[in-house]
């Protein structure tokens, strides 16, 4: 098993080129969104905190043990500001389907992405449309 500096280099070194080939493998997803919170000059306790995680959750996420719901994925996306792009990397990363602008939800999420919403702006506006909101 690799270690994670060894797969954080990679990462580093690799880009998106890292996550297409090691598709499939549970530890990706923590990573990278290790990796997208340390190249925003975020903190993880922070997301972890605004995400409203269990601390035990979190770490298994951050571990590799976990996959994160879509929701949580969606989430993510928004307090780290990524785009329409970065997000459905993220989605296809977490093995969770992508954003499809056919289906309402999917294309409200999308509009939000476009917009630039805060996490707390996209539900206020889920909420408005009487869609799920992503808290």
């Amino acid at each position: 098993m690799k270690e994670t500096e060894e797969i954080m280099g990679m990462i580093k070194e690799e880009g998106a080129a890292y996550f297409a080939r090691e598709r499939g493998n549970k530890v990706e997803v923590g990573l990278y969104l290790e990796h997208l919170i340390e190249e925003r000059g975020m903190k993880k306790k922070d997301i972890v905190r605004k995400l409203n995680l269990e601390e035990s959750y979190a770490r298994k996420l951050f571990g590799g043990q976990r996959i994160p719901t879509r929701k949580i994925l969606l989430q993510c996306a928004f307090l780290l500001s990524l785009d329409l792009s970065d997000t459905q990397r993220l989605l296809d990363i977490g093995q969770k389907p992508r954003l499809y602008p056919r289906v309402r939800y999917d294309a409200a999420i999308i509009y939000g992405l476009e917009e630039k919403m805060t996490l707390e702006q996209m539900n206020s506006f889920l909420d408005e449309i009487k869609e799920e909101t992503l808290l």
